[in-house]
This record gives structure tokens, C-alpha cells and sequence, in this order.
């Protein structure tokens, strides 16, 4: 089941900003989760109390949500990581 994809404007800007690379990158998999938002080999999480789901690609979460056929971007953020 394929579902239309709508992208906030804080996540549009967030995208635009990266490179080239990072930008191809995550636009793939936003268009893999187009097609099952819910498919277990995208080490998709469901993030409690808010109804929204994580996906986490390299170094960066893209926050979201699913309707009736309507997968919504809310955010896209790049993961601090912990130095030792």
C-alpha cells in the first residue's frame, strides 16, 4: 500500500540544508517508508506518548506520523552523539 507524503516546513528546510549526499540519502528512505511506514528492517521505532514514529538513518532521525494513507514529516534532526 503506497501512502502520499506530506513534509512540514521545518523538516523541508532541515532536508535542504544537508548535502547533496545526506539529502539523497534520506529522500530514499522517505520513499521507502512511502511504501510501509512500518517495515522492521528500517529500525523504525514507535515513540511513546506522542503517536509518532522514528526512523533513524546514519546520523539522522526523521520524526513522523501515518494517517489513512498519509505519511507526515514532522521532523528531520541530526543525532548527537556521545563522546567518551
Amino acid at each position: 500500500m503506497s501512502y502520499r507524503i506530506l513534509i512540514r516546513q521545518q523538516a523541508r528546510c532541515a532536508l535542504q540544508a544537508l548535502t547533496r549526499h545526506e539529502r539523497a540519502l534520506l529522500t530514499e528512505k522517505i520513499l521507502l517508508l512511502g511504501n510501509n511506514p512500518f517495515d522492521e528492517r528500517m529500525r523504525v521505532r514507535r515513540l511513546p506518548g506522542a503517536g509518532c514514529f522514528r526512523l533513524r538513518s546514519g546520523i539522522f532521525s526523521v520524526i513522523y506520523s501515518t494517517g489513512e494513507k498519509v505519511l507526515r514529516i514532522m521532523s528531520i534532526e541530526k543525532i548527537q552523539l556521545m563522546e567518551s
